[in-house]
This record gives C-alpha cells, structure tokens and sequence, in this order.
C-alpha cells in the first residue's frame, strides 16, 4: 500500500513538473541593422527589459526573445513567420540616426478564446561608434554613451 502511494505520488510531482515546464513556449529571434554612417539610436522597447552590449562592429545586432504561456512552439514558430514580432528601422541618414521598434504594438494573443499575454526581453548588441541611445518607452530617461 505504501509503495503505491509512493508511485502516484511521484507521478503525480513528475506530471507537475511537466506541465509547468510546458506551461510557457520560449523563442529568441535575431535581427541586424546597418548602422555603419549613424551616430544616435531610438529604441522604442520597454527599457526595463532591454540590456545593451557594446561591440567593435558596423552592424546593431538585437536579440528579441518571444515568450507566451499556454502554446505550442510549432504555433510560436508561424506567428514568427508571419512577422508579428519583426523588428522595424526607421533612418534618417541626412541626421545620422535611426528608430528601431515592434513592428506589431498590440501584444494581445488570443488562442481559442483564451487571451495569452507576450512578454519581450531584448538584447542589443550597439557598435562602439554609436555616440547616443534614446528609448521611446514610458518612464525613459535619455541615455547618453561616453
């Protein structure tokens, strides 16, 4: 008796463990942007969930990782496919800056009737010859490089 109530206890925490582990679908997405001739850089992502790395190259380089409760990662893959997460650049050579965002603002997925909530987190790989980074974001302050 004892042994069996061991058993469905053990499946039972093994079946717990698998769903929450299921529970949300994960995707990072790469984009590049050539930012060779510019020196400021608008990004209109919520700066609490930006990190921005400095490197020696000509090319902005942003990590977008994709996060959704509750769906499948064959059904992340298409909505990637379809461009609702694609990035969008904005440049303007004559000033020497550029605005990069969400293509896509309403974050607002809705699955057989049942709302999924997205969440972004991003990654910025900035060249060094970037002299100033804004965010569009509520509650941003100006970020100046040195």
């Amino acid at each position: 008796m004892k042994k069996s109530m061991f058993l469905a206890a053990i499946c039972s925490l093994s079946l717990c463990i698998h769903n929450s582990i299921i529970a949300q679908t994960t995707k990072t997405i790469y984009s590049t942007f050539e930012v060779a001739n510019l020196k400021e850089v608008t990004l209109g992502f919520d700066l609490k969930r930006v990190e921005v790395i400095t490197t020696k190259s000509s090319r902005m380089r942003i990590e977008k990782t994709v996060r959704v409760p509750d769906i499948s990662l064959k059904l992340l893959d298409y909505l990637i496919s379809t461009g609702r997460y694609d990035l969008v650049e904005n440049q303007d050579q004559a000033s020497a800056k550029s605005i990069i965002k969400d293509k896509k603002v309403n974050h607002v997925l809705v699955i057989k009737g049942k709302e999924c909530k997205e969440e972004f987190s991003y990654v910025v790989y900035l060249p060094d010859h970037i002299q100033q980074v804004n965010y569009l974001s509520e509650g941003a302050a100006h970020i100046s490089k040195e």
